[in-house]
């Protein structure tokens, strides 16, 4: 009986296992669509496709002029280096994956925080984008 237990709990782990990298993975492929509608300047994009919680926070029209903003104090995004991501439990949004960007622009460097949470359906979603400019 304790065999059967141990097996189950080694299984269990690496299923948990298995799923974290699968979310890992997905969070930095959402993260490379976002940098990449950036680049093209497509933030309704970013917006549309983003949480339901997110858009609850604003407006599409505000979330718009707000990249734009940044747009055009440091110019298009040259380059995103990934340098931190942590998931964790958050009681208001299930698991969130948070993911921290050194960004290079054209006119001077910043900071990115994304947090993201997967969708009912499936794909993850962006839930809060900080940029912070240090140029």
């Amino acid at each position: 009986m304790r065999l059967i237990e141990l097996l189950f709990a080694a299984i269990m782990l690496l299923s948990f296992g298995c799923n974290a990298q699968q979310d890992r993975l997905d969070a930095m492929r959402t993260a490379e669509r976002i940098h990449s509608q950036q680049t093209v300047q497509d933030f309704q994009a970013i917006y549309r496709e983003s949480a339901d919680s997110f858009k609850k926070e604003g407006e599409e029209s505000k979330f718009v002029a707000a990249m734009r903003q940044i747009y055009e104090v440091t110019g298009p995004l040259k380059k995103a280096t990934p340098i931190a991501y942590q998931s964790g439990f958050d009681s208001n949004i299930g698991v969130k994956h948070v993911l921290i960007f050194d960004l290079e622009f054209e006119r001077g460097h910043g900071k990115e925080t994304i947090t993201l949470t997967r969708s009912k359906n499936g794909p993850m979603q962006l839930w809060d984008i900080v940029i912070e400019p240090l140029t």
